[in-house]
């Protein structure tokens, strides 16, 4: 990307504005009493169903599952809104998002049970992962937050 601060300033605020989403949705999680994604597991019915129904069936597995996701969306939201290893955790969020996506993917039989809009392929998930892509290769983060430093101290 060349030299525009304006344009390093718009997709930092888009890193800070995801990072928050993520940030939300795990302490909202962590706080919510009895959380647990068990029955999210088992309605999915995109193409891994079966992996989600597997590990809502253990309750071990389950637990490890409900476990990680809450402290991986409040790392990956933190390191997103402060700007560290923001590479690394552009990819970390793509993947939780793609699992989120194919787990009620719009299309088929989940497009029927949507309870929060009416898509067609693309969803939310899909369109922060999107973006979370675009960061990745454009890595704001070296200019506006910590990779900046990170990223000198190697040098």
């Amino acid at each position: 990307m060349r030299n525009n601060t304006s344009g390093k300033i718009a997709l930092t605020l888009l890193r800070i504005a995801i990072g928050w989403l993520f940030v939300h949705e795990g302490i909202n999680k962590l706080m919510t009493e009895g959380w647990t994604a068990k029955l999210y597991l088992l309605q999915s019915n995109g193409p891994l169903q079966s992996f989600y129904q597997w590990l809502a069936s253990n309750d071990f597995l389950l637990l490890l599952t409900n476990y990680a996701l809450i402290y991986a969306l409040i790392l990956i939201g933190l390191t997103l809104i402060i700007g560290l290893y923001e590479r690394l955790f552009t990819i970390a969020g793509i993947i939780i998002l793609a699992l989120f996506y194919f787990a009620y993917p719009p299309w088929g039989e989940s497009i029927k049970s949507h309870t929060e809009g009416n898509y067609l392929l693309v969803d939310k998930n899909l369109i922060t992962a999107c973006a979370l892509l675009v960061l990745f290769h454009l890595n704001s983060a070296k200019d506006y937050g910590l990779d900046r430093y990170r990223l000198k101290a190697k040098v």
